[in-house]
């Protein structure tokens, strides 16, 4: 089937999910004690589980276009930076060029260990739902590669449409979907990210993690995408304008081995 039809079918499949099971809480007796209407305001579980299915699917198709805006920015930082010079006074220019210079260097490494990082995840999500036996197994595995361009919560909002696809078959794919989502994001947090990252640039993931809280809080969260670069971008900077040419103290900088 072309990848195509697959992502079509990936969202038919969980939209059809989302329906099945807001049609099995609106009956259940319990959810009707634990979620009751009154006035205006619907708390039940089918509002939420259809609130998040929306919410997730509004995020991937915002992520793909600003994957696209993502690697458009880091593969020529120059062009969107050089502006910046002209905001420091002309005897600053030259070390304000440095700065941008390096936060280029900084921006096409971290691209490219972000793009090998996307490529292995995606294939072994790919191979691993195929395993199990969901349908659009190319599909989920694109997702998951795309999702992997943010941080923390790309791989969360990746495993909701294969979850959902998966609670349509039986509780064993269920229970085996979930496992191998949180193997596979285990995977990558303690094996392939550190790999990659030791060989291209390494983020602090504290700073990592409050760039994605200030960009959600100031631009909204499908804003969030660009929290990585803006990290990146901000810490090359400082380290070259304050550490180096300010405090004159050492630190490395991607441009260093050059």
């Amino acid at each position: 089937m072309h990848i195509g039809g697959q992502l079509q079918d990936v969202l038919q499949k969980a939209d059809d999910a989302v329906k099945g099971i807001m049609e099995r809480l609106q009956s259940s007796d319990i959810a009707k004690r634990l979620f009751p209407k009154d006035g205006g305001l619907d708390l039940s579980p089918s509002s939420l589980v259809g609130s998040v299915f929306s919410v997730s699917t509004r995020l991937l198709e915002a992520l793909l276009v600003m994957v696209i805006s993502g690697i458009y920015l880091a593969a020529q930082p120059e062009m969107y930076l050089h502006g910046l010079i002209q905001l420091f006074p002309p005897r600053l220019h030259a070390q304000a060029e440095r700065a941008v210079a390096e936060i280029g260097a900084a921006l096409r490494l971290w691209l490219l260990g972000q793009l090998l990082q996307m490529v292995v995840i995606g294939i072994i999500t790919t191979l691993a739902v195929w395993m199990i036996g969901l349908p659009s197994p190319l599909a989920l595995g694109l997702i998951a590669g795309i999702a992997e361009f943010v941080p923390y919560l790309g791989p969360i909002v990746a495993s909701i449409p294969a979850l959902l696809i998966a609670s349509t078959q039986n509780f064993d794919a269920f229970v085996w979907t979930g496992a191998a989502y949180l193997i596979i994001h285990q995977i990558e947090g303690e094996v392939i990210a550190p790999l990659i990252q030791r060989h291209m640039i390494l983020i602090p993931p504290a700073l990592t993690l409050l760039g994605i809280v200030a960009v959600d809080y100031l631009f909204g969260t499908f804003a969030i995408v660009l929290a990585a670069p803006l990290v990146i971008a901000i810490f090359i900077a400082v380290k070259r304008l304050y550490i180096r040419d300010v405090l004159h103290e050492p630190t490395p900088l991607p441009r260093d081995n050059k």
